[in-house]
């Protein structure tokens, strides 16, 4: 090819590329953002940006609600309760809508009992359950932690007893929303009756006096009752036959309530536990009678 040519062609077919890409670059999409006065766009961008690049390979706007989600999280990790994260896709723009509000602040959080009734436990040892700011920052209102710290209450509750024993959360924000920029928090605790396990009961043909069997599975009567605890009561019993050579001991244990002295704080229950013992192992009694023999 001669040197006309090549001065001729390599131009235009530079200038094609730069008018490819200069279509290109007008028509590739671009997000906006507006109403964010906390975050700079530069920020929400960043925050965005995984979500932003797996958009334009695949333009699926599930990738747009998960970064709408990503923002909204964001604000409300701050304290922006009631932040609102909108978009819309218009031609080659997404624009997010932003409504910020003011972020909220935690002014103070009260433990209860329910009505007419008083905590078992001092309010110190239940507020250990309740996440405390961080040191030397403002508290902001986070919701979704108040409800952990809420299952936590709980959860202790049930680890005392009180089997039936629950929570609410009461918010009372000021002044009204959304435009509230500080909150009160009351968590009302429900205690209901705490649970012991007063007997235990034996039924079958049994091979041992109930005294030995309750010895075994180091039973003391009130016990405070735990989930479960029939259950590890059973295994123990179990544990305690298979040693004295019943390899085929089943035992399946039932528990029911009993009525307690003062039946709105205290209630009494009672396993049942039925046995089958089954044939004792033969070896086990050939071993056992050679000891006692050479004993004699």
């Amino acid at each position: 090819m001669s040197m006309a040519w090549k001065s001729i062609l390599i131009p235009f077919i530079l200038s094609l590329l730069c008018l490819g890409y200069s279509a290109w670059a007008q028509t590739a999409p671009v997000f906006v953002f507006q109403g964010n006065r906390k975050y700079s766009r530069n920020e929400l961008g960043n925050l965005i940006a995984k979500d932003w690049e797996k958009y334009l390979a695949h333009q699926q706007l599930s990738y747009i609600d998960d970064a709408a989600y990503l923002i909204l999280n964001d604000y409300r990790r701050n304290g922006y309760y009631f932040v609102s994260v909108d978009y819309e896709v218009k031609e080659n723009q997404v624009t997010f809508d932003i409504q910020e509000h003011n972020p909220v602040l935690v002014k103070k959080i009260d433990l209860v009992a329910q009505e007419g009734r008083k905590l078992s436990f001092s309010e110190e040892r239940l507020r250990k359950f309740i996440t405390p700011p961080p040191l030397l920052e403002k508290h902001y209102f986070q919701k979704t932690q108040l409800l952990k710290d809420q299952t936590a209450i709980d959860t202790f509750y049930l680890s005392e007893g009180y089997l039936t024993a629950s929570s609410r959360i009461h918010y009372r924000f000021s002044p009204d929303p959304p435009e509230s920029t500080e909150v009160f928090v009351e968590i009302v605790v429900e205690e209901g009756p705490r649970f012991f396990l007063d007997q235990v009961q034996f039924e079958g043909d049994l091979s041992f006096p109930e005294e030995r069997l309750r010895e075994a599975m180091s039973f003391k009567p009130d016990t405070v009752y735990l989930p479960g605890m029939h259950q590890d009561l059973a295994n123990r019993l179990k544990d305690f036959y298979k040693e004295q050579g019943y390899a085929r001991i089943e035992i399946k244990p039932d528990v029911y309530n009993l009525e307690g002295k003062t039946p709105s704080l205290r209630m009494g229950k009672k396993v049942l536990f039925r046995v089958l013992e089954g044939e004792k192992n033969r070896s086990e009694e050939r071993r056992v009678g050679k000891e006692c023999r050479s004993r004699w």
